[in-house]
């Protein structure tokens, strides 16, 4: 459509005073510079004749009619574009993954972000089945983890490595990315060699690939660039379940500090209470009896929820319990967890 189709369809709506300011200054200069819409106003103003007057209520009516259907037209094009503008914008978010999102970690030195998103790119993040890690910043990567759902992400103190936990083929599985090398470790193999070389986990019972059947979950990176607390847990030979903690070295393989959790524990009494972020509360305790190095050993866990303890309470382990051991005074990073409560008289 010209300008002249335009200034003729709005040429009603003129002559009765109905447009805008903006529309009037944009017909005034159009019939300014041409003589055919100008004339075609001159004879719109032109007064009608006795014979004119006659159809004069028709007129109106068609009038009536033309400007109505043109509001229409215009009220379903501006519905149109935005409904249209609303649609394209969904898809590029949904494409970009931002409905889809998970988690996202930044290194403690700011150079690099890792953002976790449910599914992959080519499925518009709707594939409950995967999970993708982006990287952006100074390594900038995409790795897509198929038939796995995640778990969690941390970040080494010196930004040099990042541990991704999922739950895949029935079981917890790390990836440790190493951003020097720019290589992805299956970090439970590199656990398994570890373990296998170590004397107390001689009487574990075996995987397919002769190595100690165990599971192992990431706690926390200590003060020390490449140091992690890893709680492991395995069923021995003679069929009992042992879970315990020790640290690992990842730029050695170094296995340290192993500690065994019995089943039958030393019950502890709660020293202090403390609330973390997400609401749930966390109690400190000391075992009774101290360690073969004489001293005593503490522990940190966490109950699911608001629910207090009294200071009097005594804590027991049970089949739903694991109990934190702490190392260092930092409480980070710890999955929330239920714990069994006993009384005095328990």
């Amino acid at each position: 459509m010209d300008q002249c189709e335009i200034i003729r369809d709005l040429m009603p709506l003129y002559v009765d005073g109905l447009t805008g300011e903006e529309s009037n200054i944009f017909i005034n200069h159009h019939i300014y510079t041409c003589a055919e819409c100008r004339e075609l106003l001159e004879h719109m103003r032109t007064p009608m004749n006795e014979s004119e007057h006659v159809h004069d209520e028709d007129s109106k009516r068609l009038l009536i009619t033309h400007k109505r259907k043109l509001r229409r037209k215009t009220t379903m094009n501006i519905t149109i574009a935005a409904l249209v503008g609303v649609l394209v914008c969904l898809l590029f978010l949904t494409g970009k993954g931002v409905f889809s999102m998970l988690d996202r970690q930044t290194s403690p030195s700011d150079r690099i972000a890792a953002t976790v998103y449910r599914g992959t790119s080519g499925t518009l993040y709707l594939d409950r089945n995967a999970f993708t890690v982006r990287i952006k910043g100074d390594f900038p990567n995409e790795t897509v983890y198929s038939n796995a759902s995640f778990d969690g992400m941390w970040w080494s103190p010196d930004s040099r490595y990042l541990i991704v936990s999922m739950q895949r083929d029935n079981g917890v599985q790390l990836v440790m990315s190493d951003f020097q090398t720019s290589v992805d470790k299956n970090l439970n193999a590199y656990l398994d060699i570890s373990i296998s070389n170590h004397g107390y986990f001689a009487d574990a019972k075996k995987d397919e690939n002769g190595f100690p059947d165990t599971e192992y979950r990431f706690l926390q990176w200590s003060e020390f660039d490449s140091v992690m607390l890893i709680h492991y847990y395995f069923i021995d030979i003679s069929g009992i379940d042992r879970s315990g903690y020790f640290w690992f070295d990842c730029d050695t393989n170094e296995l340290t500090g192993v500690m065994e959790l019995p089943v039958e524990i030393a019950i502890g009494k709660v020293d202090a209470e403390g609330i973390r972020s997400d609401g749930s509360v966390f109690y400190m305790m000391n075992l009774h009896e101290p360690d073969e190095n004489g001293n005593t050993v503490e522990f940190v866990f966490y109950i699911v929820g608001s629910t207090h303890i009294r200071g009097t309470d005594h804590i027991q382990p049970g089949d739903d319990v694991m109990v934190v051991y702490r190392p260092s005074k930092t409480v980070y990073n710890y999955p929330a967890i239920s714990v069994t409560l006993i009384n005095e008289d328990g």
